[in-house]
């Protein structure tokens, strides 16, 4: 997560590390009134102390994409997830430069890819189909199969247009975080553990 953000912070993003969760509804509300100001914003959150949570849901364009996505690929230990929303203020070449993500997701190495929205249809039928994915109309349909394939020690990137709706993503899974604590047992080392 650290070198994700700091490879973010070298690419001129506004970053934010260990957000406590529970702050992350009005971090983004915050963000969303300022974004002639923090236009580039990604927040590292750890959920149930054994998923990392890499969420950068408040602008998204073909550069930031690919920006994020190589991050993730420096990451060396556990399973990645990719959870991405439309790229909304592209225009008309939209259509392609979603296409045009297929490569940069691939080169993550993902142990899944879920998608949500129209335009990501297009990444979708452009990528390898040895790739699992899920794709979704949106981010609210998104939940269960992400939560489903959640593991411990997997590492997980949330990307997308702040209307798109993936910051709400990020905020259900603090819900469900916080309500999974009840099922965790803290093992011998202090890291929380799924009982």
């Amino acid at each position: 997560k650290t070198i994700a953000l700091r490879t973010l912070e070298d690419l001129n993003f506004y970053c934010v590390d260990n957000l406590p969760i529970d702050m992350l509804p009005q971090f983004s509300q915050l963000i969303s009134q300022q974004q002639d100001v923090y236009s580039r914003v990604s927040v590292g959150i750890d959920i149930r102390n054994s998923v990392k949570v890499v969420v950068d849901a408040y602008n998204a364009n073909p550069a930031s994409m690919k920006a994020s996505l190589a991050a993730l690929s420096r990451r060396g230990s556990g399973r990645r997830l990719i959870a991405l929303g439309e790229m909304l203020e592209i225009g008309e070449t939209s259509d392609a430069e979603h296409a045009a993500l297929a490569d940069p997701v691939a080169d993550t190495g993902p142990a899944a890819i879920f998608l949500a929205g129209d335009k990501m249809t297009h990444l979708s039928d452009a990528l390898p189909p040895q790739l699992e994915q899920t794709w979704t109309r949106n981010w609210e349909e998104l939940w269960n199969p992400l939560q489903n394939a959640l593991r411990d020690g997997d590492v997980l990137l949330i990307k997308g247009s702040n209307a798109s709706g993936m910051a709400k993503l990020a905020d259900r899974i603090r819900q469900w975080s916080d309500s999974a604590m009840g099922k965790m047992e803290r093992g011998a080392e202090g890291a929380a553990e799924v009982g």
